[in-house]
C-alpha cells in the first residue's frame, strides 16, 4: 500500500512497516510506478531475485508463514477435509511484477510455486454399506491420506538493493483448492 505525503513522522513510521511505500508526492507515485514498466528495472529485479541472500529470504519468510496458507480440499474422498500440509521441495518463482523500485528498494508481487503434502481426513466407504431408510452410510472408517500439490500463490515481498535482503513479505493468496491426484492413463 503506498502513503503519499512530505510528513517526516509518517515517512519514518511507514518505512519501519515492511508492507507499506512511502512517496513524497503524488508525481513521485507516478514517476516510480512509471518507471516499474522499464526493461532495466525489470531487469535489475531479475537479477536481484537470482541472488541467493534474496531467493533463499524469500523461501524461508514463506516458510515462517505456511500456516497462513489455507487448503479447501474439493475432491471425491467422503467428506474428505484437510487436516494439516508441510513443505515438500523447494519453492521457485513463476513471475513478478515490480510495483515500485527506487535506488535502494524495490517491490514486488511475486508469483510462487509452492511444493505441499497436504494431509487429507476422510470417510472410508469402501466396507460400509448404504442404509436408504435412515440415508446414511454404516460401518465407515476414518481415513487419512496425502495429496501433493504445487499450488501458485501471490506474495507480497519488499527488497532491498544492497545490501541484496528481503525486508518483509506478505503472503496475498491464502485460501486455494485442493484436488484429488489422479493417473494419467
Amino acid at each position: 500500500m503506498y502513503v503519499v505525503g512530505a510528513d517526516k513522522a509518517m515517512a519514518a513510521a511507514v518505512d519501519r512497516s515492511p508492507m507499506l511505500l512511502h512517496m513524497q508526492s503524488l508525481p513521485k507515485l507516478l514517476e516510480s510506478i512509471a518507471a516499474t514498466e522499464t526493461p532495466d528495472i525489470n531487469d535489475r529485479t531479475r537479477k536481484l531475485l537470482a541472488k541467493p541472500a534474496v531467493s533463499d529470504g524469500i523461501a524461508r519468510k514463506i516458510e515462517n508463514k505456511l500456516d497462513e496458507l489455507i487448503p479447501i480440499y474439493v475432491g471425491d474422498l467422503a467428506d474428505g477435509e484437510v487436516s494439516g500440509h508441510e513443505l515438500n521441495g523447494k519453492m521457485e518463482i513463476d513471475d513478478f511484477t515490480v510495483l515500485a523500485a527506487s535506488n535502494q528498494d524495490i517491490s514486488v508481487i511475486l508469483k510462487v510455486r509452492i511444493p505441499l503434502k497436504i494431509n487429507i481426513d476422510f470417510e472410508d466407504r469402501s466396507s460400509a454399506f448404504y442404509d436408504n431408510e435412515d440415508d446414511i452410510y454404516v460401518g465407515t472408517e476414518f481415513a487419512q491420506t496425502n495429496i501433493e500439490d504445487e499450488p501458485i500463490i501471490r506474495v507480497f515481498a519488499k527488497l532491498t538493493r544492497k545490501p541484496p535482503s528481503v525486508v518483509g513479505i506478505q503472503i496475498m493468496t491464502s485460501e486455494f483448492e485442493v484436488y484429488d491426484n489422479y493417473d494419467d492413463y
